[in-house]
C-alpha cells in the first residue's frame, strides 16, 4: 500500500518527538524573523532545480 505526506507526516512527527527532539521553524532555527519578504508567485525555474539538486 502506497503512503502519502498526511499518512507518514503525523507518524513522523510523533516518532522524532518521542526521540526527544524539537521541531522548530526555519525562522526560529536561523533567528532570522519569518517572512521577511513576500511576492505573487512567479513560474517555477526548473532548470536552476535541476542543475542546483543533482549537482549535490
Amino acid at each position: 500500500m502506497k503512503k502519502n505526506r498526511h499518512q507518514v507526516l503525523p507518524y513522523a512527527i510523533k516518532k522524532l518527538k518521542a526521540a526527544g527532539y524539537r521541531l522548530v521553524s526555519l525562522a526560529e532555527c536561523t533567528g532570522l524573523p519569518a517572512y521577511q519578504k513576500t511576492q505573487a508567485p512567479t513560474p517555477r525555474d526548473v532548470r536552476s532545480f535541476y542543475t542546483t539538486s543533482h549537482a549535490l
